[in-house]
């Protein structure tokens, strides 16, 4: 998996000049070389009996407050919400247990499958090798077949592109508008090269010849840093299958098996597509995913001699071969080639696949995805490699184009068995599927749904039931050509004996237990917890007459004073549990401790909701008595200001004290400041991007 090259944040320091009468600075910047540090993205699956809307109150209600929801999908049944770091194992943790939700896991970023090119060639190999031209008797394809580049964006006015895209030329995923036009022509390259190998015009004087006539749609979902979020892909896919595409090309992968992206693949099939996709590039001996799902046409890369390419992953899920060494092909800058380039790697052999495909689509329109992924594994070619490199073989367009019916694929036959078919609420049952078997081919996956909204993967499970019911347990299994069986084995759940509820135990931490007046702290009821059950309620009381209800809460107090913070927590049987701590208000001195001043400042930018700086500062006064520190940005942004009493990096979890109004200017006063006192200072952007100061005023004795 790549990374974002964007760094997330940098570290600037506050220095005092020493022997200025005034105050001086000096800043030095270090930039992290690990982005993606302060927010995690989590898909979750919603439950079968759950809406949508109930989902997404659901997950604001039960996630940390700066929370935000990133995508949702009613078509595959998630909800892609981003959290901080600090509390993402413990929101995966808790939505994991949740009936509501089917699954939660962690999103993953997937990138291009390009390897580095060492070399370019004068000509090009691959439709000659994947015999196109002797399939051009039969047919050069069809602008009713339909391929989707799922990738970076494609440059649809390329000159021999440009005829394959109709008037809807795709959808823009990473920008979420409705034009996938490449944002940078230098870095967005993959998308245009990969379109040109599979459907770049063919026999219209220009350039080179795709492997196919086709109709190309483009749903950009790699940003032009060659990665994207698996919310974004598993939406392309989707949208892709809806606008009709029939093959969906996939030269992207990364971060292994995800419910969510199996989820968009099955409903792309379901919905006539066929996802064809690339192996990966880390020569390893299994493919990557999306590769490796059991929908999914699974291409590993050869060279022009038909050798396995160095670089291509294989291995038991490996479909087909396809040229994938110094393939030339469209590009989006002017090279030696013109507006063509060679370049090399399973994201090249991928749509070459897919360009044969299109042929025996085109040929055979009638197919359907199953048919199809069966014809294009039942006519490739034999190039004397292992099935775990070349899988069926090296795709071969004039068979595709010349195959006879393809053999009914004959469906599994599914075994299920249970540990005990009546059981008290609470207590484990386990099921066992390993007796399934397929007559003509292999079992390629497991599916149970417990008849409750839960689901699980595998040939054996163990589940839970809590509550009492009858549930009709079913286990369908998939072969290796996409035919599945369903079979179903019906479980009672019955009441246990009454046993004594036990309470909830409360867990409240406050962000900060001295606070001056007017300054919001957090209080947090996220570590509480039910040993027996679940919390059903959260009730804050703050002990100034007011109140919340949600288990992350934030307050300000508007006089000094000592108050009784009270949290409240309630499980789902009505058992509840009270804890408390003291909270202490001071009155900010407002600038009158001294009769000296001094003032340091610094600029800084900050990118977007995911950006962040820090600072240090030690006062220049001799002997200070107070430093108010001012954070001034533009009116159309929502920064925040951290910072730490004694020198520590700040976070936005970690802090002595915060201002976090809504709004791009923020203050905090800090009185009793000691001259060797060091401060830590974080500027952090809740809401849009530019510029800010950030200045330190103090005064002394």
């Amino acid at each position: 998996m790549v990374d974002d090259s964007i760094p997330d944040s940098s570290r600037r320091t506050f220095l005092k000049a020493a022997g200025a009468a005034g105050a001086a600075m000096t800043v030095t910047t270090t930039v992290s070389a690990d982005t993606g540090t302060t927010r995690k993205r989590i898909n979750l699956g919603i439950g079968m009996t759950t809406s949508m809307s109930t989902a997404q109150a659901q997950v604001q209600s039960e996630t940390p407050a700066d929370a935000e929801i990133y995508r949702t999908s009613d078509a595959l049944g998630f909800v892609s919400v981003d959290v901080p770091e600090e509390a993402a194992d413990r929101v995966l943790e808790a939505f994991e247990n949740k009936p509501e939700f089917r699954y939660a896991e962690y999103d993953v970023q997937m990138h291009a499958f390009e390897a580095p090119n060492d070399e370019l060639y004068d000509q090009q190999y691959s439709p000659q090798q994947v015999r196109a031209p002797q399939a051009y008797d039969t047919t050069q394809g069809s602008s009713d077949v339909v391929i989707s580049i799922v990738d970076q964006g494609v440059k649809y006015d390329h000159p021999d592109l440009e005829g394959a895209f109709g008037s809807v030329k795709g959808k823009d995923f990473v920008d979420d508008d409705d034009d996938p036009y490449p944002d940078s022509m230098a870095d967005e390259y993959h998308g245009t090269h990969v379109a040109g190998s599979a459907a770049a015009v063919t026999d219209n004087g220009t350039g080179i010849a795709g492997i196919s006539n086709s109709t190309l749609l483009s749903a950009r979902a790699l940003s032009e840093e060659g990665s994207g979020s698996l919310a974004d892909i598993a939406e392309a896919v989707r949208w892709s299958a809806d606008q009709g595409a029939d093959i969906i090309n996939m030269s992207l992968g990364g971060g292994g098996y995800t419910d969510t992206m199996k989820n968009a693949v099955s409903y792309a099939v379901s919905n006539g597509a066929l996802p064809i996709c690339a192996a990966g590039n880390n020569g390893s001996s299994s493919v990557s995913y999306p590769a490796g799902y059991s929908e999914c046409v699974a291409v590993s890369a050869v060279n022009e001699n038909e050798e396995l390419a160095s670089f291509s992953q294989y291995g038991d899920k490996c479909d087909v071969a396809s040229p994938g060494v110094d393939v030339l092909s469209t590009w989006t800058e002017s090279t030696s080639y013109g507006e063509y380039n060679k370049i090399s790697g399973t994201s090249m052999a991928c749509p070459n696949a897919s360009g044969v495909a299109a042929l025996g689509l085109a040929a055979d329109p009638d197919l359907g995805p199953n048919e199809l992924r069966a014809r294009l594994k039942n006519t490739a070619a034999d190039i004397g490699l292992s099935e775990e490199k070349q899988g069926s073989g090296r795709v071969d367009a004039k068979n595709i184009v010349e195959a006879g019916t393809v053999p009914d694929n004959q469906p599994p036959t599914v075994s299920i068995n249970a540990s005990s078919t009546t059981v008290d609420a609470g207590q484990a049952v386990e099921f066992d599927g390993t007796g399934s078997s397929d007559p003509d081919g292999s079992i390629e996956s497991y599916d149970w749904d417990f008849d409750n909204g839960a689901t699980a993967t595998g040939p054996s499970a163990t589940f839970t039931f809590e509550n009492a019911g009858t549930y009709d347990v079913q286990l369908t299994v998939t072969d290796d050509d996409g035919a599945s069986s369903t079979n179903a084995v019906s479980v009672t759940v019955e009441e246990p004996e009454d046993e004594d509820n036990q309470a909830p135990t409360v867990s409240i931490d406050a962000g900060a237990t001295t606070i001056p007046v007017g300054a919001e702290v957090e209080f947090d009821g996220t570590g509480s917890s039910d040993s027996d059950g679940s919390i059903e309620s959260y009730a804050w009381d703050f002990g100034d007459g007011t109140t919340g209800s949600t288990a992350t809460v934030m307050h300000a107090y508007d006089a000094a004073g000592e108050y009784t913070v009270s949290l409240t927590v309630t499980d789902d049987d009505g058992a509840s549990s009270t804890k408390s701590l003291q909270v202490t208000v001071e009155e900010q001195s407002g600038g009158s401790c001294g009769d000296t001043s001094a003032n340091s400042s610094a600029q800084g930018y900050l990118r977007g909701w995911y950006d962040d700086e820090n600072f240090t500062f030690v006062p220049d006064l001799d002997d200070p008595c107070q430093a108010t520190f001012n954070l001034d940005a533009g009116s159309r942004v929502d920064f925040d200001l951290y910072v730490t009493f004694d020198g520590r990096t700040p976070s936005t979890y970690d802090y002595d004290a915060r201002s976090i109004t809504y709004g791009p200017d923020e203050q905090i006063v800090v009185d009793d400041v000691d001259p060797d006192q060091e401060f830590g200072i974080l500027v952090d952007s809740y809401r849009g991007r530019g510029s800010f100061t950030i200045s330190v005023d103090e005064l002394g004795k």
